[in-house]
């Protein structure tokens, strides 16, 4: 895969079918997602800004390693693993990270994770 590829921040899947707009730089986020390129079935708000996503609740992040909030003895954002407290925020943390792309195709992305020391302190 070229390098141009590999830093862009917008990926356009597209067939027949369907068309979505992915933020591999956001975790793989999914902005658009549109039926035979037509009927939009997800999107984000007019004036989307994927610089100040952070700031925007909604859409389509891939939430890993956990969907929801954690609380630990009353406290939010604890869980508690092998007799150590560790911190995550609500949804993970891949949202907020950068994959690499493996593959692109008309159908399908495909995205790595590098585990980091970022992602194991959570």
């Amino acid at each position: 895969m070229d390098d141009a590829c590999q830093k862009s921040k917008k990926i356009i899947l597209e067939n027949d079918f369907l068309s979505a707009d992915i933020y591999p730089n956001l975790g793989g986020l999914c902005r658009s997602l549109k039926f035979k390129k037509e009927r939009e079935l997800l999107a984000w708000p007019d004036g989307f800004d994927p610089e100040q996503y952070q700031k925007i609740s909604g859409g389509l992040p891939l939430l890993f390693p956990i969907c929801g909030r954690l609380s630990r003895n009353k406290k939010s954002g604890q869980y508690l693993y092998d007799h150590q407290i560790f911190n995550l925020n609500i949804h993970g943390f891949l949202y907020k990270l950068n994959s690499e792309i493996l593959e692109i195709k008309t159908n399908k992305i495909i995205l790595k994770l590098t585990d980091s020391l970022e992602t194991r302190a959570q």
